[in-house]
């Protein structure tokens, strides 16, 4: 019987042998995937720029280009914002690295690592064993009337999913253990703590990004592992994923070794029935003998082979059902094995990778300051090269326009490289981040003259009142200007100094509420962020 099994599955192994060794090549690419993102989008973004007739330059230069006020054409800037986001993430100061090293240290994460990549790949060899695993056990059960074309078929995309699945559920769980250690610590530490400052319990606190860690340094320690992770309001430990690992890991190992035992029992009675044919088979061949033997010694020879017969399927059955245990366990101990795994690589903090990214490489800040250098180098040589294709193929663009045809002058071009376009998008940066803290620090109007006026009050009073709200001084209601988004309000990015007194009296504003709105609205557009109607301008 053991040799009719192993026999099975090698059939069902060779009869499925280009579908495992592609389920195996999905795995193994999505694994690279995983690790090198980020450098195959930067390298696919740098292939489809240089396209020809359908690549990002190619298409930009096809269109009458709009001329920002910055001198820039909308083209060119639209292109160089494609690198800005890749050159942002190596323009970091040495104080950065000293800033992600404590984010790391005061989670409690600094010596944890992302997942390596071995552990990916054992994880895909593990997940296509369960698959193979599953599809054996499931191939004749699905579909009784189906050919068995299409029970592999079917065997091979149910055991997908559940191999999936439970691989899935030992992920997550493994990530809630360690999500619920650190959970673990800050509660012992709140517990601990004999302050009177400290809070009647713990509660959820707003997250801190790697650039303000050093803000929380004073704070209590617990609060400070909370600040980084994400959690509930009440702070509970992710128990429910870890309970539900359990129940999927148990359901579908009690499942397999029902399956496989019912199977047996199938198995079991064919063979009873083909050995006690060939018994009486040979009973028979006997009566032409001429030493017949009597009836009692025929019971007991029958007796015989029948006990022998239920002996030797007893002994299948025992062997069968203990090895049926085994590959039950065995796929458990994978299942924990996955979970182990995931808890003790990755991160819970909600910016713990990037800080690890930023540190993990290199010895010192001076390292890292080095190495990121090296990096913004290649970018701005990359964005150059495409910004000038661009530039060349707007030069020879027959057009009329006088701006377009200044604006592509060689002096003018030669002005225009990445270099300049970061030092151009920072610096409108840089205003309106300023003009939007101005606006916000600027205080709020007395609260007495928006209130109304009550009626049994003095008519000198009344008229005080009046002359107060209507002085330019008092009657500017500072506040409005928070509470205006530049964003969706009209555009006054065309209006002159001069007609801003006449349009506020129409819309009923401060002058300096909309001066400020225009100015708003000015650096938006220098960010190619600026929409009316819902329309980019």
């Amino acid at each position: 019987m053991q040799e009719s099994a192993m026999a099975a599955f090698k059939a069902f192994i060779a009869a499925n042998e280009m579908a495992i060794i592609s389920i195996t090549a999905v795995f193994v690419l999505l694994c690279l995937l995983k690790f090198y993102w980020e450098k195959v989008g930067y390298f696919t973004m740098r292939i489809w720029h240089g396209v020809p007739l359908i690549g990002t330059v190619s298409r930009s230069a096809s269109k009458e280009p709009t001329v920002r006020p910055d001198g820039w054409t909308n083209s060119e800037y639209d292109l160089c914002n494609d690198y800005y986001e890749a050159y942002g993430q190596v323009d970091k100061s040495p104080e950065f690295f000293r800033q992600c090293q404590d984010y790391l240290k005061k989670i409690g994460e600094a010596g944890r690592k992302p997942r390596p990549a071995w552990v990916f790949v054992l994880a895909a060899v593990l997940l296509v064993v369960e698959a193979i695993g599953f599809g054996y056990v499931l191939s004749g059960w699905l579909s009784l009337d189906a050919s068995a074309s299409d029970k592999r078929y079917q065997a091979i995309g149910v055991a997908i999913l559940l191999a999936v699945i439970s691989c899935g559920f030992a992920e997550a769980a493994g990530h809630a253990i360690h999500h619920n250690s650190l959970i673990k610590k800050a509660r012992a530490w709140w517990r601990g703590d004999a302050s009177d400052s400290r809070s009647n319990h713990l509660k959820q606190i707003d997250s801190i990004n790697i650039e303000d860690s050093f803000s929380d340094s004073n704070d209590k320690d617990y609060n400070r592992i909370l600040s980084r992770i994400a959690t509930s309001v009440d702070v509970t430990p992710k128990y429910l994923l870890i309970g539900a690992f359990v129940g999927i890991i148990m359901i579908m190992s009690v499942a397999a070794f029902v399956v496989r035992a019912k199977t047996l029992d199938s198995i079991q009675d064919e063979m009873v029935n083909s050995l006690r044919a060939e018994s009486a088979h040979s009973a028979a061949s006997t009566k032409a003998s001429p030493f017949e033997l009597p009836d009692e010694s025929k019971a007991v020879n029958d007796s015989a082979d029948n006990k022998t017969i239920d002996d030797k399927m007893q002994a299948i059955r025992d062997a069968s059902l203990t090895t049926y245990l085994i590959l039950s366990v065995i796929y458990i101990a994978i299942q924990c094995i996955t979970c182990w795994l995931a808890s003790i690589f990755g991160f819970a903090g909600v910016h713990s990778r990037r800080a690890y990214n930023y540190t993990h490489k290199f010895n010192s800040a001076d390292e890292m300051v080095r190495w990121m250098e090296r990096e913004r180098n290649k970018i701005s040589g990359h964005a150059d090269h495409k910004l000038s294709m661009l530039q060349h193929k707007l030069a020879t663009r027959m057009t009329n326009n006088a701006e377009h045809l200044n604006a592509m002058k060689g002096s003018a071009i030669q002005k225009r490289d990445f270099n300049a376009y970061v030092m151009v998008r920072r610096t409108a940066e840089k205003a309106l981040k300023h003009g939007q803290e101005r606006i916000n620090t600027m205080p709020a109007p007395a609260v007495e003259v928006a209130a109304p006026i009550p009626a049994a009050q003095p008519v000198p009073a009344l008229q005080a009142a009046v002359a107060a709200v209507s002085e330019p001084v008092a009657a500017a209601p500072v506040a409005v200007l928070a509470d205006i988004d530049a964003n969706a309000f009209h555009d006054l990015t065309s209006v002159t100094d001069e007609q801003l007194p006449t349009l506020a009296k129409a819309l009923k504003q401060d002058e300096a509420t909309l001066k400020s709105v225009r100015e708003q609205q000015l650096l938006l557009k220098q960010l190619g962020i600026f929409k009316v109607a819902g329309v980019s301008a």
